[in-house]
């Protein structure tokens, strides 16, 4: 099993924005890390792992944070 706290900004996380100067470079970085996680998700599949992603703006709800990974740690199959 895996978990990934991943930090950057996306359309997944309600609080993300992007930055407001250096767009030219802030949005192919940012697509890039995407593309990366990606592709560093489908190699840990291929490898037989079980992941899940846990945002930074999730980490503030500790409890539900917790829940998410004791779900994910005990449902079938784990």
């Amino acid at each position: 099993m895996a978990v990934s706290v991943t930090g950057t900004p996306t359309p997944a996380c309600k609080l993300a924005r992007l930055p407001k100067s250096r767009l030219d470079f802030w949005k192919p970085k940012l697509d890039g890390n995407r593309e990366r996680d990606l592709r560093n998700q489908d190699a840990l599949t291929a490898l037989g792992w079980d992941f899940m992603v846990v945002w930074e703006c999730e980490i503030r709800e500790k409890e539900r944070v917790e829940n998410k990974i004791i779900d994910f740690v005990r449902r079938p199959g784990a």
